[in-house]
């Protein structure tokens, strides 16, 4: 995994990965907001610009969405461009939840829930080969 770039945020810090991976590392203890995916959109497009990509997006141990961010992210707007997002949770209750989020708000593209980074990876890896 090579980063080529980043933006920090208030609440999460934005990385390009190999040029095609947006990863998403959300601070420990943020409550995201709909104007935080917002801002993470803006640092995602000033990264990526226009390209097809893939998405990770890493939970933190200790924090929270706020139902309207949740429902923002699963958008079109906020998926424009993604092939594909993986959800990085620390712990079998958040994957819980976040398969539920899935379930509830059937975002635009494929979504997969993992509980570690490398198995995200190498999934996001093989969803922009097949785009």
């Amino acid at each position: 995994m090579k980063i080529t770039g980043s933006v920090e945020l208030e609440r999460a810090v934005v990385y390009l990965l190999d040029d095609h991976i947006i990863k998403i590392g959300v601070k420990e203890n943020a409550d995201l907001e709909i104007d935080d995916i917002k801002k993470i959109q803006v640092a995602k497009k000033s990264l990526i610009g226009d390209k097809n990509h893939v998405v990770m997006f890493a939970a933190p141990k200790q924090g929270s969405i706020l139902r309207e961010a949740r429902e923002f992210s699963a958008s079109k707007e906020v998926n424009l461009n993604a092939v594909g997002k993986a959800i990085v949770t620390p712990g079998w209750t958040a994957r819980m939840i976040s398969n539920f989020f899935l379930y509830t708000n059937k975002p635009p593209i494929i979504h997969k829930v993992f509980e570690n980074e490398a198995d995200a990876y190498n999934w996001l890896n093989k969803i922009i080969v097949k785009n």
